[in-house]
């Protein structure tokens, strides 16, 4: 497997030093943000082809301003994640709070301009079992 890059303007493909996965834009399209096959979060400049993984996590999110990525990784718990910033290198890491729980394949979160976050968290209900009278 690989990642390639389409320039639909001018044509043609490169494809990218690392694979990557869940990809997303910069707000500025100078950067695409990546999670690595190997759960790491990967940073490319989009007039480059080198990619850079910066720091371990998963499902990275930019910042609005560029300067900071946002980024899950996995607790202790099962389905809970520490949500994390950084800076665009990886350097001064934070802790910021957890999200979850998440069901496995329903993690998704995303950051507004003003910094809330927005997740759905998966709450489980109370079994039940109905019987309809015949």
């Amino acid at each position: 497997m690989s990642t390639v890059v389409r320039d639909l303007v001018k044509g043609g493909e490169r494809p990218l030093a690392l694979t990557l996965t869940r990809m997303q834009w910069s707000a500025d399209s100078r950067f695409i943000l990546a999670e690595t096959v190997d759960a790491h979060v990967a940073i490319r400049r989009a007039s480059e082809n080198e990619c850079a993984s910066v720091t371990t996590g998963l499902r990275p999110k930019g910042s609005q301003n560029g300067h900071h990525i946002y980024f899950l990784r996995a607790d202790q718990r099962p389905g809970w994640f520490e949500l994390r910033s950084a800076d665009r290198n990886g350097s001064d890491e934070k802790e910021i709070d957890e999200l979850g729980p998440f069901r496995p394949t329903e993690v998704h979160f995303d950051v507004s301009r003003q910094g809330a976050v927005v997740w759905a968290p998966n709450h489980i209900a109370r079994h039940e079992l109905w019987e309809a009278d015949p």
